[in-house]
């Protein structure tokens, strides 16, 4: 699925426009400004206008096959496998699908300062800042730390690589 954006480039220093081939596997349709405008005021904060474009366009989704490519804090790079980003509404028969929920869930754990935007494959969470610049975190359930991952939403989108195509047994 194809995410059009004014997009941060890991790759490159400048803003410029791209197109992110997304490896979404299930989208939950696209919410309504107005949804999203009830979200921010019950929990009385202001989304960036890239995740709210997300959140307009899928309302969450699930991946599958990717790779988010990631710099570790003391040099080098490592990888790890995006499950999920969630959205306005639940979806599906699981749990925590959805921003609010999440939120729920985790509230004696995970800082207000946070939303759970998704999830990994191992059950840890991805978190965005309340506040601007609005940077994206990787949070470890078992230690609870918690690791700057993104400088922003569009710039963890950017970070999603499709795996290369699986080779088919003879």
């Amino acid at each position: 699925m194809t995410w059009d954006s004014r997009a941060y480039s890991p790759e490159s220093p400048r803003r410029s426009a791209k197109k992110m081939d997304l490896p979404i596997q299930r989208s939950n349709g696209g919410s309504s400004e107005e949804a999203i405008r009830a979200f921010e005021k019950r929990r009385r904060v202001s989304l960036p206008s890239d995740y709210r474009e997300f959140l307009v366009a899928h309302d969450g989704a699930d991946f599958v096959h990717n790779t988010l490519k990631l710099d570790d804090p003391v040099g080098g790079r490592y990888e790890l496998s995006l499950r999920e980003l969630r959205g306005i509404h639940e979806s599906g028969n699981e749990l925590f699908r959805s921003l609010e929920s999440a939120q729920q869930c985790f509230s004696d754990r995970i800082s207000n300062a946070y939303l759970i935007i998704g999830s990994d494959w191992g059950g840890n969470q991805l978190l965005m800042a309340v506040t601007h610049p609005h940077k994206v975190f990787w949070w470890d359930h078992e230690d609870e730390s918690v690791v700057s991952i993104a400088e922003g939403f569009t710039d963890l989108l950017c970070r999603i690589v499709p795996d290369p195509p699986r080779k088919k047994s003879p």
